[in-house]
Order: C-alpha cells, then sequence, then structure tokens
C-alpha cells in the first residue's frame, strides 16, 4: 500500500487504544513500518508547532510502499469499520480509510 506523509502522520488514529497481546503486538509492527525517519524529517522539512499544527514541503514528500500482513491488514480495517459504523470518520482520515478498505 503507498502511504503519503499525511497518511503516515494520522494512522496512528486508527490504531486501537487497547486489546490483547496479539493484536498490540500487530500495532507495534505497523508504527515501525510507517515510522517517519529522521532523514525524512530533514528532507520535508517537518515541523511542529506549539498549537499542534504540523508543517512539511509537500513537494519534498515521498509516496512509502508500504506492504502489511494480512494480520496487520485486519486491525487497520477492524478499525476504519469501527469508525465508520460509529460515524466519527473525520476529513483528515478519510482519504487513508479508503485506502485500507481497498487494501488486499
Amino acid at each position: 500500500m503507498k502511504l503519503t506523509i499525511k497518511d503516515r502522520l494520522v494512522i496512528g488514529n486508527l490504531y486501537p487504544k487497547e486489546g490483547d497481546i496479539l493484536t498490540q503486538l500487530l500495532v507495534k509492527s505497523i508504527k515501525e513500518k510507517v515510522r517517519i525517519t529522521e532523514e525524512e524529517i530533514k528532507e520535508i522539512q517537518l515541523r511542529k508547532f506549539p498549537n499542534g499544527n504540523i508543517s512539511y514541503q509537500t513537494d519534498r514528500a515521498k509516496e512509502l510502499l508500504v506492504d502489511f500482513t494480512e494480520d496487520e491488514l485486519t486491525v487497520l480495517k477492524q478499525q476504519v469499520e469501527k469508525l465508520d459504523k460509529q460515524k466519527k470518520v473525520t476529513q483528515s482520515l478519510v482519504d487513508l480509510c479508503i485506502k485500507i478498505k481497498e487494501a488486499k
């Protein structure tokens, strides 16, 4: 799955806050796969402001091809489904949610 910097910044909103050990280990693995490296931070000039806003040079940002396992995708799909049923999908998450729903 190709993830943008924005996708990688907001994907944490999909992680289950609690669950069994296996689920949390899968979340840990997902976090590692989507982590933004120090090199990327410098390259795109990623900055966080005191008010919580984040900015970066979108023209320098590259997509990352992430190979999620079937179990990792299941965790993400379950969270997307849960947010959708609760009508809690936000504009910042909608593109990522669609990518996850369509992922195979």
